[in-house]
């Protein structure tokens, strides 16, 4: 006999209601999302009262952040995600390094280098990746 399958991960209407709080910002699109997505942002979901004020900010925030992106938007950014996790750990923490240092800028100053990235053609966006030992794009 053959025992039906567990169901991976709640719809919108299964969640309680203290998870729908905090997952509201992806009401819309919450059944769509592939069973482990659904199941990552539950665990932080359980983590919520555990979280400092900042950490449930961040958390907010990045929520909103992603249903504001297009759909070509989401899959770049999944696809550097998946770039991310290929790379060697030494080559993971000095890209956070670099990101980190990157973030404490002034935002003046990130504007700045943000306008001139953007300038650049990919020959010299490369040549400054080779020069700074960061991984290719």
């Amino acid at each position: 006999m053959m025992m039906p399958m567990a169901k991976p991960a709640p719809d919108w209407a299964e969640l309680t209601r203290a998870e729908r709080a905090i997952l509201a910002p992806l009401a819309e699109r919450w059944d769509d999302l592939p069973p482990h997505r659904r199941l990552h942002l539950l665990r932080v979901a359980d983590r919520w009262q555990d979280m400092t004020p900042e950490q449930r900010a961040r958390f907010s925030g990045d929520l909103r952040r992603l249903e504001s992106l297009s759909p070509d938007e989401r899959r770049q950014l999944h696809d550097q995600r998946r770039r991310m996790e290929a790379m060697p750990e030494h080559e993971r923490r000095l890209h956070r390094e670099r990101l980190e240092h990157f973030q404490r800028l002034p935002p003046d100053e990130r504007e700045r280098l943000r306008e001139r990235w953007l300038q650049m053609s990919p020959e010299e966006r490369q040549e400054i990746r080779e020069r700074s030992g960061s991984p290719g794009r």
